[in-house]
């Protein structure tokens, strides 16, 4: 029973509120301009945002991709390919995009973040947990990357360390005063059942319910919630 449960908390997790934000972190290096200082490129990357936003994936990556022929630097675009493709299933086009963001900007929340979440959507979750762990390093104040790795160790069954960093993000998502806190609090829940302290785990839990957060019948019924 219990294992049927711990797949049902993982199959219905979340990703926090911040998963696509920007890096808060005031310690933050910035190597080189995410942006463009080209006119042309910018204008096209800011009509494939509109198109993405509408979600007309085709014209938004036809006029990423022009950004990109005139400023093969533009992290930016990069990153919003990637974000296009991690969308539409297709990870070797994510990777590659991803990649050149990376290469552009080591240090990168996004490029990090996107590599992350490509290899978390092929299930190969060690790798995933190398990205979000490297995000939490550069980017110690930024609440996603705890809970990104935070789930990776819940898949991995560690769930002290899953607690650990799930505690934290809730502590960073608190602070900037962030709805991904529900999820941070249901992971901790979840983390705390995997350890059998059952106290602990309906606690965060109904946290996590009384801020709006909807559970699963199973969870709901073996908690009592």
């Amino acid at each position: 029973m219990k294992t049927v449960l711990l797949y049902t908390f993982l199959m219905v997790l979340k990703l926090g509120s911040s998963y696509l934000g920007d890096p808060k972190s005031k310690n933050t290096k910035v190597e080189v301009n995410t942006s463009t200082l080209n006119q042309e490129s910018l204008d096209f990357y800011q009509k494939g945002k509109i198109f993405f936003e509408n979600k007309d994936y085709p014209t938004a990556i036809l006029n990423l991709n022009k950004a990109i022929a005139l400023d093969d630097k533009y992290v930016d675009a990069y990153d919003l390919l990637t974000d296009i493709y991690i969308l539409q299933s297709e990870f070797l086009m994510a990777k590659f995009n991803a990649n050149k963001s990376a290469e552009l900007l080591p240090e990168g929340f996004k490029s990090n973040l996107n590599l992350g979440r490509i290899f978390e959507s092929i299930r190969d979750f060690p790798t995933a947990l190398t990205y979000y762990s490297k995000c939490t390093r550069l980017h110690p104040e930024n609440p996603t990357g705890y809970y990104l790795t935070a789930k990776m160790n819940f898949v991995s069954n560690d769930f002290e360390k899953s607690l650990i960093n799930a505690l934290i993000a809730e502590k960073y998502y608190k602070k900037n005063k962030d709805i991904g806190i529900l999820d941070a609090q249901y992971l901790i829940g979840m983390s705390y059942h995997g350890m059998n302290d059952t106290k602990r785990a309906k606690k965060y839990l109904i946290k996590a319910v009384d801020g709006g957060l909807q559970l699963p019948d199973e969870i709901r019924m073996t908690y009592g919630l």
